[in-house]
């Protein structure tokens, strides 16, 4: 089909990889994923928060990376679509939501966008498999209810609270700071289910081991009476109890000095006698559903890459590790920057990762050869012009790929250039940017609209309405991006002479029009500075494996 299906040589991890899309199409073409067939599914979707996240670049600056803003659009009436044909109570539970809600239309959004994503992870997860889902309390009641119409009350498991924050978040009058986020834990009962067990807390050792051994070692007394009655009855140490041991044994540990009894122990006035259990002999507790002991990266953490919502590798070490076995599939069709891929490598697992946004597919399959030592396979992002155009103009038995992919891809191969990953409340642009004018702040800085248009017939009328649509959106210029430079050359003596934009130091036409064999080309459009424009080493490095690639 020309989109990028590159299988590397023997000798690579081919169990993991990466695909470029919206993941209700991916998940829902048994093509990419069988029904059925993944065995863990970690998701962190967007919270609904109102509000756009940045990623930081190496220069300081910053660049929005996706919106979490939501209003009702084609994706959401295809969600519906796809929830009606395939369950019916799930279909019956959002209709009810929607009521609930209404009024509040980008919550409704967010639920119409939520549910069908949802049910088709639950089509791809095998019965036995385990999923989390990260959210917060902004959305997450009501993502609690789908989940459990989903995949069923009865194995719902855990409402894990990760302490997100450790810092002092009273960021309201009305209420208490907040500083955590939830992971719904769902399982099948015979679901594989082994947590690694975690230190001790400070307080728990001072609570716990309060005695000392002459040579220093910290203990606590343990009960060794049976429980429930159920052991063995004789009197030890002028006692008669149901002891957990039989006498042999009991008689080993008295003489090896782990019995603590008044008669054993200066000082102690335990009559009925207890076992020393000591600290460096203990493996450390199983998690409790409070997880606050993994803290969230900070600004100076190695592993931080500078993209929004990156969560540390910790936290999906403990889920990958607790929930799956060595060689099994793990499954997070909201990648972003790759940390489930990353912890799922190096522990054993094959993986799928699935984003909307090509940044994040970039930055992830950077961050896999980076730090897990080999190249994951990737779909979906164009690697030379003939891909490009696949993209722009997918067969249609290909479900997995769309139009707006294409718009997303092209847009951002604009430094700078943010593309509208949710596609609604866009004014008809695909993407915008922010012009970089020294002396100018950050909300007074020009914007620079795009629209990329992937179709055979494109012309003059489209032109006008990329005009109309600039001007509704407060644009002082833009760029129109098509697939052939013929295409483009059409365009530019269709439309005439444009009157030049200045901006700074920059001065262009109002429309500038460019293609994508251009790009493939080398010739980068005449657009002026943005803000965001330096990338961040990951990306660059994406980039050029790109580009290598196509030759």
């Amino acid at each position: 089909s020309g989109i990028l299906s590159f299988y590397f040589s023997s000798g690579y991890m081919m169990d993991c990889t990466l695909w470029f899309g919206d993941c209700l199409r991916v998940l829902t073409d048994a093509r990419v994923i069988e029904p059925r067939s993944v065995d863990l599914i970690y998701l962190d979707p967007p919270f609904n928060s109102k509000r756009d996240y940045n990623i930081v670049h190496e220069s300081g600056t910053q660049e929005t990376m996706f919106g979490d803003t939501w209003a009702w659009g084609d994706e959401q009436e295809v969600g519906l679509d796809y929830i009606q044909k395939q369950d019916v109570g799930t279909s019956k539970l959002l209709d009810n939501l929607l009521d609930f809600t209404d009024g509040m239309k980008p919550l409704q959004a967010y639920l119409a966008f939520m549910a069908p994503r949802l049910l088709a992870c639950r089509e791809v997860l095998k019965p036995t498999g385990s999923i989390y889902l990260h959210c917060d309390p902004t959305a997450g009641h009501y993502l609690k209810l789908v989940m459990d119409a989903v995949f069923g009350a009865m194995k719902f498991r855990n409402d894990i609270v990760w302490k997100s924050s450790f810092g002092s978040r009273n960021d309201a009058r009305q209420r208490y700071g907040r500083g955590r986020d939830s992971l719904l834990y769902y399982s099948d009962q015979d679901s594989f289910f082994e947590p690694n067990k975690i230190p001790l807390s400070q307080d728990v050792v001072d609570a716990w081991y309060r005695y000392e051994d002459d040579d220093g070692r910290r203990y606590n007394v343990g009960n060794i009476t049976a429980p429930g009655g159920r052991g063995y009855e004789y009197e030890f140490l002028g006692v008669t109890r149901v002891w957990r041991y039989p006498p042999s044994r009991m008689n080993e540990l008295l003489e090896q000095g782990l019995i603590v009894h008044e008669s054993t122990v200066a000082g102690s006035k335990r009559k009925v006698a207890g076992m020393k259990r000591y600290l460096d002999d203990s493996k450390g507790r199983v998690p409790t559903e409070v997880w606050d002991d993994i803290r969230p990266l900070n600004r100076r953490a190695k592993e931080r890459l500078g993209y929004p919502t990156q969560k540390p590798l910790a936290l999906l070490d403990r889920v990958v590790s607790s929930s799956s076995r060595e060689g099994d599939l793990v499954l997070d069709p909201f990648c972003g920057c790759g940390t489930a891929a990353v912890a799922s490598a190096n522990l054993g697992r094959r993986f799928i990762g699935v984003d909307v946004a090509p940044k994040a597919v970039e930055l992830m399959r950077w961050r896999v050869q980076e730090f897990c030592g080999f190249d994951p396979i990737v779909h979906g992002l164009p690697y030379d012009f003939e891909s490009a155009k696949a993209l722009a103009r997918p067969d249609r038995s290909d479900l997995h790929r769309a139009s707006r992919d294409f718009e997303r891809w092209s847009v951002e191969r604009i430094p700078g250039a943010q593309s509208n990953v949710r596609q609604t409340g866009d004014r008809g642009l695909d993407g915008t940017a922010r012009v970089d004018m020294d002396g100018v702040s950050a909300r007074n800085r020009p914007v620079f609209g795009f629209q990329a248009k992937g179709g055979v017939n494109v012309g003059r009328p489209d032109a006008d309405a990329f005009s109309g649509a600039l001007e509704a959106a407060g644009c002082e210029a833009g760029l129109l991006i098509v697939v052939e430079k013929s295409r483009a050359d059409q365009i530019r003596s269709a439309i005439g002479r444009q009157p030049i934009v200045r901006l700074g130091e920059w001065s262009g036409p109002r429309i500038g029009i460019w293609s994508i064999e251009s790009h493939f080309e080398g010739a980068e459009p005449n657009v002026p500075p943005f803000v965001g424009r330096t990338e961040t080493q990951a990306l660059l490095a994406a980039r050029a494996w790109q580009r290598q690639l196509g030759k």
